[in-house]
C-alpha cells in the first residue's frame, strides 16, 4: 500500500509544472481579498504590485499527473501562509516576490487552488535572473510578456490510476509509466487506457514565473527505476 512506501523512495525535490496564467489585481480587488490592509499590507508596502494565478487544479496536466483534492487544499493553505515566488524554479537565487494569499475553489466537479502574489518595486537583482530588477518583472507581467506560472511541491503520495499502486518505490508493484497506453481489464473486457498518476497530500514549496509549461523529471526518474528493476523491456521503449 502507498502508506508503506519508504520515505527515501519518494520523488523528493521534483518540480511538477502546471501552467497557469497570471492576472494583475487592481487596488479594489486587492482590498477585497484582504491584501491591501492589515498585516499583509505591511509586508507588501503601499506600492507593491499584486497579481493572482490559478496554480493547481484536479485536471490532468501535460505530464499526465493530477492533484488530489487533499493536495489542492494543502497548496491553497501553503500559499496563504506564504511561499517564495521564484524565477524559473531556480532555488539557488532569492525570490522575486512572495505569495500573499491562497484559496481552494470547486470547479466543474473538481477543484483548483488560486493564489495571490506581490512583487515590491525598485529591487535590483544580481546573478542570472531573467530580468535585472523587480520593476522589469512587474512590467513584463502587466504587458503580458510573462504570463505563466508553475508550482514546485514536495512530499505526498504518487498513486498510479491504472493499478492503484504507489507509482514510485522499490516496494511498489506498479510497472506503468505516466503517459503510456496499456491494455487493462474494465467490466470484464480489455480496453486500452493511458496511465495517469494522482498526487495525494503534497505540500507547496514554491511558485515560479516561467516562459511556458515544461516537462518535469518524474517520468525520467520512473523510467530509470523500471530499467534498473528489469521491468522496462525493449518492447516498451
Amino acid at each position: 500500500m502507498a502508506g508503506n512506501q519508504p520515505a527515501e523512495d519518494e520523488p523528493v525535490g521534483l518540480v511538477t509544472v502546471i501552467p497557469a496564467r497570471v492576472r494583475p489585481l487592481g487596488a479594489g480587488e486587492a482590498r477585497a481579498a484582504g491584501l491591501a490592509d492589515g498585516e499583509r499590507a505591511g509586508e507588501m508596502g503601499e506600492d507593491a504590485f499584486v497579481f493572482e494565478a490559478q496554480i493547481s487544479r484536479t485536471t490532468v496536466a501535460a505530464d499526465f499527473t493530477h492533484m488530489a483534492d487533499s493536495t489542492l487544499r494543502n497548496v491553497a493553505q501553503d500559499a496563504a501562509t506564504g511561499v517564495a515566488l521564484l524565477d524559473s524554479h531556480d532555488g539557488y537565487k532569492l525570490g522575486v516576490g512572495y505569495s500573499a494569499g491562497g484559496r481552494y475553489e470547486e470547479e466543474n466537479g473538481g477543484g483548483r487552488a488560486v493564489a495571490s502574489f506581490y512583487i515590491v518595486p525598485g529591487i535590483r537583482f544580481g546573478g542570472q535572473h531573467s530580468f535585472a530588477s523587480s520593476d522589469d518583472y512587474i512590467r513584463a507581467i502587466r504587458g503580458g510578456v510573462v504570463r505563466d506560472v508553475s508550482v514546485g511541491f514536495h512530499g505526498g503520495r504518487w498513486v498510479c490510476d491504472l493499478c492503484k499502486q504507489p507509482y514510485f518505490g522499490q516496494w511498489s508493484a506498479c510497472n506503468h509509466l505516466a503517459g503510456w497506453e496499456y491494455e487493462v481489464e474494465r467490466d470484464g473486457r480489455m480496453v486500452r487506457e493511458v496511465c495517469t498518476v494522482t498526487i495525494h497530500d503534497a505540500r507547496l514549496s514554491e511558485v515560479s514565473l516561467v516562459y511556458d509549461g515544461a516537462t518535469p523529471g518524474a517520468m525520467i526518474l520512473k523510467a530509470e527505476q523500471e530499467a534498473e528493476s528489469g521491468r522496462l523491456t525493449p518492447a516498451l521503449v
